[in-house]
């Protein structure tokens, strides 16, 4: 993204719109934080039905709390890349994986239970 802020930097539409960077960068920051957004109410409807609430709107705030304290956990670039580059790539793979099949196990006993609570009902 770094080149391309550079090449707009150098982008002039006539005389009206000399720099258009400023305009690059509100957009580009408008699509962030749509991006997180819809993440984090993709998130709270998972964990909703996981957990059973009525409204997923209870977990927004500590949702939108984690992801704040998560983005300023690093000092600078060069922990990010460090943690990118050895960090993540190795445990990334275990935490989606391992989170995943968790996520699903739940499901499958949360369903079994709903079943068996039927089935005793009946």
């Amino acid at each position: 993204t770094l080149s391309v802020y550079l090449v707009t930097r150098l982008i002039s539409f006539g005389r009206f719109f000399q720099r258009v960077d400023a305009l690059f960068i509100f957009v580009w920051i408008l699509i962030i934080t749509s991006f997180l957004s819809l993440n984090i109410f993709m998130v709270s409807h998972i964990l909703k039905k996981i957990v059973n609430l009525k409204s997923h709107t209870q977990l927004v705030y500590p949702l939108a709390a984690l992801t704040l304290s998560a983005g300023l956990m690093f000092k600078d670039i060069s922990i990010i890349k460090f943690a990118t580059r050895y960090i993540y790539r190795f445990y990334g793979f275990i935490l989606v994986f391992i989170l995943s099949f968790l996520i699903l196990l739940f499901a499958y006993v949360k369903k079994k239970r709903k079943k068996e609570c039927r089935n005793e009902i009946q």
